[in-house]
């Protein structure tokens, strides 16, 4: 008895598979082409294999082939164009499979146990027989054979199916075929191709009908074989993408057993497991669910607490269902959501609500720069939370529940009065994939939390990495300075799942934009050399190694290496790209080991522009925010925001550079110059006025000034006596409501105040005009006795002017009202291990205190230290440095800078630390 069966596709993604009457083609096309030769073999890199499936009677299963093709040895040459390879290594651009199943087991009801699925018959082209079609799936790497676009002729995949009795016995064989039409000789691009890889994974199902009949437990093996008794019989083998090689794989054998589908429940995920909330508030999140076999799932409550509101959800192989609350009365409440898919058993997860009193209290607020980060296997992730309570009260800042594994918050548990603030850092490990959620909780002393949730997707590393942090994504930003700047550090960037001993890339970079200056190693590389070699003028090749095979180790960030860069000084402000290729590293310090391809990434160096405070490419009011907020020492600008900020190009940010500004933002000239303008020697004043003052007494004190010419911004520094006098609000002279008025009290004996033009620089009437005019006046109360105009309680220490054009306006007054010197000198010794000296010393023009920072940065600009964070008098100081870090930790080799700002001036200085 002979029963034939045939399917065809027709490059859909689910494809339909016809029977050919006509003997099976012999995969090896025999395509004569001068200067071409072919081969055959054998290798454990081609292997077929047939997965294990199961399924109940009646049921249609899918059974999974799977391929494993890799091959960098055999070639095709074609000798007429120069020993040119013809193929993708290891591809396979044909098949045949030869699988034997039902066997050793006489015909039964029970037997034959597999059937394939049929769904309707047809004629054959030859006209003499019946076709049978039937779908199959092609996944994975077999989508790309149906994608391809092919000029002439049909990709023809046929099944064929025969029953030949031995003895009592019974078996059925199933050719399996890719047979693309012959390929043009030269343009081999037609060819279908399976791409190459190293691990088998599944290509294509082909479904079968279980025998209704069938018995539990029965099985039957699928065995890929050849017909060691008709060499006549098609063979399994494999053809490159040329159909040249003729290659035998090794074939693996799947069992087939009649027993319930192995069906995985559905996966539900949650942001959090808790969250907290007072009467009265919200509470809100989405239920996700997921299922591997794709089944359709459905989300359901199967219990909520009274009141709260929740949407179902359904979909295929993934669905999504919400939650919302607004609970009336505290305790603490469960939520419980079900994923099932008809077919496992079902998921459940449970959220638990706590809801705390009411009335005053708020709870606390936790913020985060962004809330939700995708980061690569072992690449650094680092962000800062913060914390606040909105009623003044004691707080708590930590983390809820578990951390991924090798994360931290540092410090883990801060509290006071806030705002707290704690840095998170986390470098996922080569295990470490998917999306991870890590919650925040910031605590009051009444029991009150505020949460605040961060997801984190972690992506696989398929290859070892080199590139640059210095790019635009959500976790960093390019480096640069304006034209002009040096150094501009960019790093280079390591991430491997081996043990490195070297590297060597091209580093392709605008030379009419940044000067290269130097190479130097990281903390992950201490004993390394590097070379540069300039393999064109824009294209240099470094190379960095261990000169005794030493390893790259762990650091304090992916860097393994930094470039210095001097800015050119009349670069345009831009993006500019920097990119790497041709690299490699040594994964063994062996001549018998081959160094490895890396996977490259570019990176970009930014021109700044004058007057773009924040680095977002343009101007505008957030720039201006970011000056005064520096001006009333809110906040310190980093060195590079500070460079943009001073537009004047003189020593220090103030006003006129505020004025500056808003001309950009306007589209006006500015006429700044580094040193103020000359009226002919006439000067500025501005005083302080007031009248006797006794105890307890509520009193307003007036700043008046005499100008020489139109004022658009002012900026003044006003030190007091804080235990004679309360200053409180100041507020604008009637004359000057077109200007805005922004302070800041340190409530220690100083405050500042900053008055600038509302956008209206050229309409004259809506400036102070030159001439005598009142500023503004500073309502206060008096807690001792205080004679009219005594300097010695209140006084005005520093003011800065500026036209409308952007020019300072020189002053002079009773007070000196120039700024208080400090002197910065170099540490001692120089360069030093383990400890070093700073010495500084500070001269006030008054005896007010002012407030000093000295802290030191490494040669990316992050800081390492603060050694000095206080308000200080007049005076010599000395600080030891033990090369340490804010959390105790020792430093690494290399340069650092430390920076000394006293009020609004600041001046640095590099050191250098040896081991």
């Amino acid at each position: 008895m002979n029963r034939e069966k045939t399917h065809k596709n027709d490059n859909s993604t689910r494809w339909e598979v016809k029977l050919i009457k006509i003997p099976l083609l012999l995969l090896m096309f025999m395509v004569i082409i001068h200067g071409l030769s072919y081969g055959q073999f054998t290798s454990q890199d081609y292997q077929v294999y047939i997965e294990d499936f199961q399924a109940l009677p009646g049921d249609t299963v899918l059974m999974p082939i799977s391929f494993k093709n890799y091959d960098t040895t055999n070639s095709i040459i074609d000798t007429s164009i120069a020993d040119t390879p013809l193929y993708i290594f290891g591809s396979v651009g044909a098949f045949v499979l030869r699988l034997e199943y039902n066997k050793n087991d006489p015909w039964s009801s029970t037997n034959p146990l597999l059937t394939p699925l049929v769904a309707w018959a047809d004629t054959a082209a030859n006209g003499d027989t019946t076709a049978y079609f039937y779908d199959f799936e092609m996944v994975g790497r077999g989508k790309r054979t149906g994608l391809i676009s092919k000029a002439t002729g049909d990709t023809t995949w046929a099944i064929y199916v025969k029953h030949d009795p031995v003895d009592e016995d019974s078996a059925e064989v199933m050719y399996v075929q890719l047979l693309p039409s012959a390929p043009d000789p030269v343009l081999y691009e037609n060819w279908p191709l399976i791409p190459p890889s190293p691990e088998p994974d599944v290509i294509m199902y082909i479904p079968f009908v279980v025998n209704p009949n069938a018995e539990l437990d029965q099985t039957t093996w699928v065995t890929p074989v050849n017909n060691i008794y008709n060499s006549s019989d098609p063979q399994n083998h494999f053809s490159d993408s040329t159909g040249l090689l003729y290659i035998e794989p090794i074939l693996n054998r799947g069992l087939f057993r009649v027993a319930p589908k192995i069906n995985n429940s559905p996966v539900i995920s949650i942001a959090s497991d808790t969250y907290s909330i007072s009467v009265g508030g919200s509470v809100s999140f989405t239920i996700n669910a997921t299922d591997v076999e794709n089944d359709s799932i459905w989300i359901t409550a199967t219990s909520l607490p009274s009141g709260s509101s929740f949407s179902s959800g359904v979909g295929e192989g993934s669905a999504t269902a919400s939650f919302s609350w607004t609970p009336s009365s505290i305790g603490t409440f469960s939520a419980t959501f079900q994923a099932t898919d008809s077919i496992s058993e079902a998921s459940t997860k449970t959220v638990t609500i706590i809801v705390s009193g009411g009335g005053d209290n708020n709870p606390p607020v936790v913020t985060v720069a962004q809330t939700s980060y995708q980061v690569m296997q072992g690449e650094l992730l680092t962000f800062t939370v913060s914390a606040s309570d909105p009623d003044g009260h004691n707080l708590c800042l930590s983390t809820f529940g578990a951390l991924p594994a090798g994360a931290e918050l540092n410090p883990s548990n801060p509290c006071g009065t806030g705002p707290l603030t704690a840095t998170f850092t986390w470098t996922p490990n080569f295990s470490q994939e998917g999306t991870f959620y890590v919650t925040f909780r910031g605590t009051d002393d009444l029991g009150l939390s505020g949460d605040r949730v961060v997801t984190i997707v972690v992506e696989g590393l398929d290859r070892d990495r080199l590139y640059t942090s210095s790019v635009r994504s959500p976790n960093n930003w390019p480096v640069g300075g304006i034209p002009g700047a040096s150094p501009v550090v960019m790093p280079i960037d390591l991430v491997t799942s081996r043990t490195v001993y070297g590297i060597n890339f091209d580093m392709l970079y605008p030379t009419d934009v940044a000067r290269l200056d130097s190479v130097t190693v990281t903390d992950r590389t201490p004993e390394y050399v590097v070379y540069t070699l300039g393999q064109s003028p824009d294209v240099m090749r470094i190379i960095t190694f261990g000169l005794a095979s030493e390893p790259i180790v762990d650091g304090s960030s992916q860097s393994i290496l930094d470039v210095y860069f001097t800015m050119d000084s009349t670069a345009e402000p831009g993006d500019y790209w920097i990119h790497f290729f041709d690299a490699w590293e040594s994964i063994s310090p062996s001549y018998q080991d081959s160094s490895l391809q890396l996977m490259v990434d570019s990176g970009i160096i930014q021109v700044d522009r004058l007057g773009d405070v924040t680095l977002e490419g343009r101007i505008d009011v957030a720039d201006l925010t970011s000056i005064v907020s520096h001006i009333l020492s809110l906040n310190s600008l980093p060195k590079r925001n500070y460079d943009c900020a001073n537009v004047i190009q003189d020593t220090i940010v103030n006003v006129v550079d505020l004025v500056g500004i808003i001309n950009m933002i306007l589209g006006l000239p500015i006429e700044s110059t580094p040193s103020p303008v000359s009226y002919d020697g006439q000067f500025a004043t501005v005083d302080i006025e007031h009248d006797d003052m006794t105890l307890g007494s509520y009193t307003t004190l007036k700043v008046k000034g005499e100008f020489p010419d139109d004022v658009a911004g002012v900026e003044l520094q006003i030190d007091y006596d804080p235990d004679v006098l309360e200053l409180l609000k100041p507020v604008l002279a009637d004359s000057d409501a077109k200007y805005t008025l922004v302070s800041n009290d340190n409530m220690n004996g100083r405050l500042k105040i900053v008055m600038y033009n509302n956008f209206d620089l050229t309409n004259p009437e809506s400036l102070i005009r030159a001439g005598i005019s009142d500023l503004i006046t500073l309502p206060a109360i008096a807690r001792e006795d205080v004679s009219a105009d005594d300097e010695s309680i209140i006084n005005i220490s520093q003011v800065y002017l500026s036209t409308p054009f952007a020019t300072e306006i020189p002053v002079k007054g009773d007070n000196p009202l120039l700024p208080g010197t400090f002197s910065l000198y170099q540490n001692y010794p120089n360069p030093f291990n383990p400890t070093t000296r700073i010495d500084f010393e500070i001269n006030h023009n008054s005896g007010a205190m002012e407030h000093v920072t000295l802290n030191v940065y490494n040669i990316l600009g992050r800081q390492v230290k603060t050694l000095v964070d206080e308000n200080m008098s007049t005076g010599r100081y000395t600080v030891i440095w033990d090369a340490t870090d804010d959390y105790g930790s020792r430093v690494a080799t290399g340069i650092y800078l430390y920076r000394l700002e006293v009020g609004d001036r600041a001046e640095s200085k590099k050191m250098l630390l040896l081991k």
